[in-house]
């Protein structure tokens, strides 16, 4: 059952139109949430990629307070994390760690995350993107099965690629690819992870029917 989605840092109803989450007027939030209710989701975590000064930060948790949004996944800026830490703690709302496939980004393997995050308080957690990880020649399997990897996993971007290594390899339906993520899903059950699969999937625009297929996969592998 798909009742949550993980809205991005714009509220785009019409193309083009754009508004910034930390910038949506009491007209905008009336138009989410009826297109919410239409479709009877609810938003429980936001990408916001990398707010900049505190004000931002601040007013992106505001916003996500009052929809009770409970994580930002997030890729902050290093020199910020006490700060992120400090605001994550003060509204008890998770700040999750995202990760893209290019070496210059500061999280691609998460050993990157894991040594800003460590020290910090629970709210600091990490949210694998599988498929990055797959591009970036990182086996999914290993990383989950790590303890102090899994002790700040609050969840995923759950996705597939079709090849390892390959820094702009496809999407496929998931369990087709290279990830090895029947073995993620076993290593899950055997932890008794209780976290958020979130599916992104990047064959736009038409991805609905190998979505639904993704949805079976995940159904399947839980039963």
């Amino acid at each position: 059952k798909v009742d949550y989605i993980e809205m991005g840092p714009f509220f785009e109803p019409i193309k083009g139109q754009r508004t910034p989450l930390d910038q949506m007027t009491p007209e905008k939030n009336q138009q989410l949430k009826l297109l919410l209710d239409k479709y009877k989701l609810s938003v429980k975590q936001i990408y916001v990629h990398t707010p900049g000064n505190e004000q931002k930060w601040r007013r992106l948790f505001e916003w996500a307070k009052a929809w009770n949004v409970d994580a930002l996944v997030a890729e902050p800026q290093y020199e910020n994390f006490a700060m992120v830490n400090r605001l994550a703690q003060e509204y008890k709302i998770h700040v999750i760690i995202h990760n893209h496939p290019q070496k210059n980004n500061r999280f691609w393997h998460p050993d990157k995350v894991l040594s800003h995050i460590a020290p910090l308080s629970p709210y600091m957690g990490i949210n694998p993107d599988l498929g990055h990880w797959i591009r970036m020649g990182i086996d999914p399997a290993k990383q989950i099965a790590r303890p102090e990897l899994y002790s700040k996993l609050k969840a995923f971007h759950f996705n597939d690629c079709e090849a390892s290594a390959i820094a702009r390899s496809p999407h496929c339906i998931t369990g087709q690819g290279a990830g090895n993520l029947d073995q993620v899903m076993k290593t899950l059950k055997t932890q008794g992870f209780k976290g958020r699969f979130t599916i992104e999937y990047g064959k736009w625009p038409h991805n609905y029917e190998d979505i639904k297929q993704i949805i079976q996969y995940i159904d399947e592998q839980a039963k």
